[in-house]
């Protein structure tokens, strides 16, 4: 498959949205396929980058997971890094997360998740995310006050 043809399946998927169509998932995973079996990491991004909010997708770890795979199996390492650093689902999982475990009262050690966002995230500004992703900076936002990272 060409680079044409999935430029025409991009804009069938826009169609397709803009016309209110309930169901999408399956074109969805049909795009996201194709795109990973053709080893284009680089258009994956741009279609997440593109249905990453909207509501009728689901947009998982795996998928973002998906792009960094392929990323690193192409040998492009610096891209794999930059797309694991734009990966705002962290902070959504990790405050589902201690919802969950607050609910089911099971203790959760902050310190490791510390520890994970220091070593990823601690150069993440939150005014840069405001103009992206306001779910995203929502989340970042309750991550650091959890983790009293707020100081």
């Amino acid at each position: 498959m060409s680079s044409q043809d999935f430029q025409s399946a991009f804009a069938l998927f826009r169609d397709m949205r803009e016309a209110r169509i309930v169901d999408l998932k399956g074109s969805y995973l049909t795009i996201m396929t194709g795109l990973m079996e053709n080893h284009w990491p680089e258009l994956m991004e741009a279609f997440l980058d593109e249905v990453v909010e909207d509501p009728r997708i689901e947009v998982g770890t795996h998928n973002w997971n998906s792009i960094i795979h392929a990323f690193c199996k192409a040998g492009r390492i610096e891209d794999a890094e930059r797309t694991f650093i734009r990966m705002g689902g962290f902070f959504d999982v990790v405050m589902q997360l201690v919802e969950k475990a607050n609910e089911m009262k099971i203790f959760i050690d902050k310190w490791r998740y510390k520890q994970a966002f220091m070593e990823t995230h601690k150069k993440l500004k939150v005014a840069k995310l405001r103009k992206r992703n306001f779910r995203t900076m929502e989340a970042l936002v309750a991550f650091k006050n959890w983790a009293g990272l707020n100081a």
